[in-house]
C-alpha cells in the first residue's frame, strides 16, 4: 500500500525533501521490516536505474525543485525522478486567487497527467500526502485547486495535508488572506489537516535545541522530526518479526474522530534538545507523558481552559517502551470533550528515532487548532471589511462572495471545536 506525496510550493518542496531524506539517513540501523515497509509505502524501485520515491514536485518557478532533484543526485540510496516535476517560469505572486486561478485556466490538465502516470505506476494507492504552505499562492492557491480536482478524480483515496502556517507577524502582506482561503477549502476536501507552525518551530529550534539564529532549514529539520515521529514504520509488538504497522490514514481518520469541519490535527512531541546532548538525555516515560499532557493544559492549573480533545493517537519509541503501562495523564477526562471522544489511542515501538534514548509524540484532533485559525480570521475579516488588497483577487475572479463564503467555512469549523 503506496504513499504518493505531492510537494507543492517553495515551502512544500523543502520540507518534504528534508522528510524523504531523513526517513532514510539511517538505513543501516534499521531492521530489514522496517526498510522495507519504507520502500513499501514511499519508493519506487525500478528494474533499471536508482530506487525514487513516489513524489510528483510542483512549483511555479523552477529554482528550489531543481535544487531538491540536484541534492537528491548525491544520495546513495535514491533519487527524485525529474520526470515527475512540474515547474514553469513565473510564480504565483503571494495571492491566492491567482495561483488558484492557475490551475483552473492553463496548467492544471498538465499537472494532472504527470500524477496519474505516477498513481500508474503504484501497485495500489493508499493515500496521497500533500506538503504545502498557507502563506503564499503557489503552495496554498495553486496547491488547493489541486486537492480539489484530485478529490474528483480520486474520491475513495484517503488525502491528508501538512499545512505550514506563516509567522504570525508576517512574511507576505496577503498571507491572512491567503491562510483562511486555503484552509477553509482543506477543510472541506481534505480527510485530514495536519497544522505546523513557523512561530513554535522557531522558537522550538531556540529554546530547544539552542540555536542561536535558526536557519529555515534548522525549522525544517525540527518539522521533518515531527512528522517522522507519526509517519515512520511502527511495530507495536514485542514479537520479533513484527508485521509493521506504517502511515495508515484510515485509522488516524477513524480514531480521532475526523467528522466534516473537524479534520485539523495538531502535533505534540517531546523531547526536542541539542543533538550534542541528546545521549545525555535522562528523561524517563513517566517525565515525557508529563511534559506531553502540559501542553494541553494552556498553562493552566483550570481544567475547563484546557485544550479538549475528539481523540489523540500517542506515538512512543525507544528504550523500555513496553515495560511502561501508565498513561493516565493522556488518560484525563479533562483533556477530551464530553460530547463525542474516542479517548487515547497509543502505538508503541523500541527503535530510537533521531537518536533520543525516549520520544514521545501525539497527533490530537482537539481545540489547539481554534487560536491560529482565531487569529487568522480576524485578521483577515479586518482588512476585508477595509477592502484592503481585495483587488488584487477580484482580478482572478475571486468575488467578495467567495470572501465571506470562506470566512463562513472558517467560522462554521471553529464553532465545531468549541466545547
Amino acid at each position: 500500500m503506496s504513499i504518493l506525496n505531492l510537494q507543492i510550493g517553495q515551502c512544500g518542496n523543502q520540507v518534504a525533501s528534508k522528510f524523504m531524506h531523513d526517513m532514510t539517513y539511517q538505513w543501516d540501523e534499521y531492521s530489514e521490516f522496517t526498510r522495507s515497509k519504507i520502500v513499501d509505502q514511499y519508493f519506487q524501485v525500478p528494474d533499471k536505474g536508482s530506487p525514487f520515491p513516489n513524489s510528483v514536485l510542483i512549483d511555479m518557478e523552477p529554482k528550489v525543485v531543481d535544487r531538491c532533484i540536484e541534492d537528491s543526485s548525491k544520495y546513495e540510496l535514491w533519487n527524485y525522478n525529474s520526470k515527475f516535476s512540474f515547474t514553469k517560469q513565473h510564480g504565483s505572486g503571494n495571492n491566492w486567487a491567482y495561483g488558484y486561478y492557475l490551475f483552473d485556466t492553463e496548467y492544471g490538465d498538465e499537472l494532472l497527467e504527470i500524477i496519474r502516470k505516477m498513481i500508474e505506476k503504484i501497485d495500489y494507492l493508499y493515500g496521497f500526502l500533500v506538503f504545502q504552505s498557507l502563506a503564499g499562492g503557489t503552495g496554498s492557491g495553486f496547491g488547493t485547486h489541486l486537492v480539489e480536482a484530485i478529490k474528483i478524480h480520486n474520491p475513495k483515496v484517503n488525502m491528508m495535508n501538512v499545512a505550514i502556517w506563516p509567522y504570525s507577524t508576517g512574511e507576505v502582506i496577503l498571507q491572512n488572506y491567503n491562510s483562511i482561503l486555503t484552509m477553509s477549502r482543506l477543510i472541506q476536501h481534505s480527510d485530514g489537516v495536519i497544522s505546523l507552525y513557523n512561530d513554535e518551530e522557531l522558537k522550538l529550534c531556540k529554546i530547544g535545541k539552542k540555536i542561536k539564529n535558526p536557519t529555515y532549514k534548522d525549522i525544517n529539520t525540527v518539522i521533518s522530526e515531527k512528522l517522522l515521529s507519526v509517519f515512520f514504520p511502527c511495530a507495536n509488538t514485542e514479537e520479533k518479526h513484527p508485521a509493521l504497522r506504517g502511515f495508515d490514514t484510515n485509522d488516524i481518520i477513524s480514531h480521532l474522530g475526523i467528522l466534516p469541519q473537524t479534520n485539523m490535527l495538531t502535533m505534540n512531541s517531546y523531547p526536542l534538545c541539542p543533538d550534542d546532548s541528546k545521549q545525555f538525555n535522562a528523561l524517563t516515560w513517566a517525565g515525557l507523558l508529563n511534559e506531553v499532557s502540559r501542553s494541553f493544559q494552556n498553562n493552566s492549573r483550570d481544567s475547563s481552559k484546557w485544550a479538549k480533545s475528539f481523540g489523540n493517537i500517542m506515538y512512543m519509541r525507544g528504550e523500555e517502551v513496553y515495560k511502561y503501562n501508565d498513561y493516565s495523564l493522556m488518560e484525563d477526562p479533562n483533556l477530551y470533550r464530553e460530547d463525542i471522544t474516542t479517548g487515547l489511542k497509543i502505538l508503541k515501538d523500541s527503535y530510537s528515532l533521531h537518536g533520543h534514548e525516549k520520544s514521545c509524540t501525539v497527533l490530537s484532533n482537539s481545540s489547539q487548532i481554534t487560536y491560529p485559525l482565531e487569529q487568522a480570521l480576524r485578521k483577515s475579516v479586518l482588512m476585508f471589511r477595509n477592502k484592503a488588497y481585495v483587488h488584487h483577487y477580484e482580478k482572478c475572479n475571486f468575488t467578495e462572495e467567495d470572501f465571506k463564503e470562506s470566512f463562513t467555512v472558517a467560522r462554521d469549523a471553529l464553532l465545531n471545536y468549541k466545547p
